[in-house]
């Protein structure tokens, strides 16, 4: 009997042009081997067209086939979910045998084994965040170098976001079938499938987020500054405080882990 052929795996994810552009390489590195193609959303800013447009040429040299969107202004959360939302709901139209990886530019998961081999009807792969740092010093967030690993440049571990009351799971790797609600990128727990799909199976793994680097302070007090004045489902009530505490810690000079 011939074997299964491997199942089409796509990433959805946003990349933030004022903020991410030096995790890009090691995004593309890391997940470039690992999924068939693409679908982002850059968020750009005035100014920064011509880095836009080497982003956009980086992803295509990756991924020739990669959807990019082109979204410019003042980020929003929600704005940026109703992207990725349509990207995951396309996917589960057009494609529903295959599977979906969901990621942040900061982030990488930890597969036991390639997406390809490990991707399974009814099964979502659940990353646990867990925060990296570059030394146990909180206070040192240094700049992102493009020629050294991340987990190199990144070595310790802990949970400082969990501690602060931030969801810190989410869904990283699922059937593109079960992907045609909003829900599923916000609660694992909640998942729209096929009604002759009786059960879901959730598998945590590692996700390694590297947001503490020399931008985050900024970009936190960006992200607070608009969700102030942004209500729109109650996100800025939800989001803003865990947040702020977060940005509160690191502003103290704790540097104890």
């Amino acid at each position: 009997m011939a074997d299964k052929p491997l199942p089409r795996v796509s990433l959805v994810a946003c990349l933030s042009v004022d903020y991410d552009l030096a995790f890009l390489p090691h995004f593309l590195n890391y997940y470039g081997p690992l999924v068939d193609t693409a679908a982002l959303v850059l968020h750009t800013v005035a100014g920064m067209q011509r880095e836009a447009d080497t982003a956009i040429a980086s992803i295509k040299d990756c991924w020739p086939d990669a959807f990019i969107d082109y979204w410019h202004g003042v980020f929003r959360d929600p704005v940026k979910m109703g992207f990725l939302s349509d990207y995951v709901t396309h996917f589960a139209r057009v494609d529903p045998e295959s599977y979906l990886v969901y990621v942040d530019i900061d982030e990488q998961a930890q597969f036991p084994s390639p997406p390809k081999q490990i991707a399974t009807p009814g099964v979502v792969y659940v990353g646990v965040m867990r925060d990296r740092w570059a030394s146990q010093d909180r206070n040192d967030l240094p700049a992102v170098a493009s020629d050294r690993p991340l987990e190199e440049q990144f070595p310790f571990m802990d949970d400082f976001t969990k501690q602060h009351g931030a969801c810190v799971t989410r869904p990283v790797l699922f059937p593109a079938r079960m992907g045609n609600s909003r829900a599923l990128l916000h609660h694992p727990h909640i998942v729209s499938y096929p009604q002759n799909v009786q059960k879901v199976v959730g598998r945590r793994i590692p996700l390694d987020h590297y947001k503490w680097t020399e931008r985050r302070k900024q970009k936190f007090n960006d992200r607070i500054d608009h969700w102030t004045h942004y209500q729109e489902s109650g996100l800025a009530k939800y989001e803003t405080p865990e947040v702020q505490s977060l940005l509160d810690s690191l502003d103290s000079g704790d540097p104890d882990h």
